[in-house]
Order: C-alpha cells, then structure tokens, then sequence
C-alpha cells in the first residue's frame, strides 16, 4: 500500500466486495499500514460499497469483529465513530 500511494494511488478506493483498505488493514490487524492510510485522506467511517455498504460495516466494525485490538485503538484516536450500528444481511 506504500508504494501504490507513491504512484498516486487513491487510499478510499473499494474492492470488487465493497471493501477499502482500511477494512483491509483493519481486518487484518496492520495499524502501521492503517495510520499510513489515516494520515493520507482514508475515510475511518466509510461503510464501503456493494456488500460491505449492505451490512453498513465500518473499518472499526471490522477491526472488532477480527479481534484486532490494535487496529480498533488507531481507529479510535482517528475519531472512528464508536456509535455506528451495523445491520444484519441473510
């Protein structure tokens, strides 16, 4: 993710899933990479598109649902919303 922000890569694109990669990052448990995406424009509240945007999960929804202790921290000092409300899908 460090070299494609170099090449000018956008940081609140979404994957063929809906997913961002601050979603990514978050569920993976990578604050390093998370702060990186923060510092440069990443939406801390996005709820993504297609499938993600159904179950109105943000990075901090994902990041708890992983277990991703760290990642729920940087999202929490970005002023990640602790409010949001996901919505069951199926």
């Amino acid at each position: 993710p460090i070299t494609l922000h170099l090449q000018g890569h956008r940081v609140n694109l979404h994957d063929h899933y809906g997913w961002s990669p601050l979603h990514e990052a978050a569920n993976i448990n990578s604050p390093a990479i998370m702060e990186l995406l923060i510092a440069r424009g990443a939406k801390v509240n996005d709820i993504g598109m297609r499938q993600c945007r159904e179950k109105r999960w943000t990075p901090l929804h994902d990041a708890a649902d992983s277990g991703s202790w760290a990642a729920i921290r940087v999202l929490v000092k970005a002023k990640a919303d602790i409010h949001a409300k996901s919505r069951k899908v199926g």
